[in-house]
């Protein structure tokens, strides 16, 4: 796949899962961390806040492919995308078929992005 495609389409994967943290963010997070997850105001503002990180490293990644700096947005992503997987690592009450299923989503995203920082730029 060529590079900039590529960026392309994390920028919009990203982005896309940042939406939708933000604007459905119980409904999203069941979906991975099960019922129940995501019930208090505070548990729903952390998710936003999630969410907000996640829209705004898309669009870094679209202003970084325009100006010729994508490395920099790709490398502060895997950084984003490891803290999540340790995260999940340490989480407590969570099954553990959920827990290793973000590990896995979080940890093969940081792994991407590393491994694509090294091709462009």
């Amino acid at each position: 796949m060529d590079n900039n495609l590529e960026v392309k389409a994390l920028a919009a994967a990203r982005f896309g899962a940042g939406a939708l943290l933000l604007l459905a963010p119980k409904r999203t997070t069941q979906l991975f961390a099960g019922p129940g997850s995501a019930s208090t105001a505070g548990d729903q503002l952390m998710i936003r806040a999630l969410g907000i990180r996640d829209v705004i490293l898309g669009i870094g990644l679209l202003i970084g492919l325009q100006e010729g700096r994508v490395r920099p947005w790709l490398r502060i992503g895997a950084l984003a995308d490891g803290a999540d997987a340790v995260s999940a690592l340490m989480g407590r009450g969570l099954p553990a078929s959920r827990r290793w299923l973000i590990v896995a989503m979080a940890g093969g995203a940081a792994v991407h992005q590393s491994q694509l920082g090294e091709r462009v730029d």
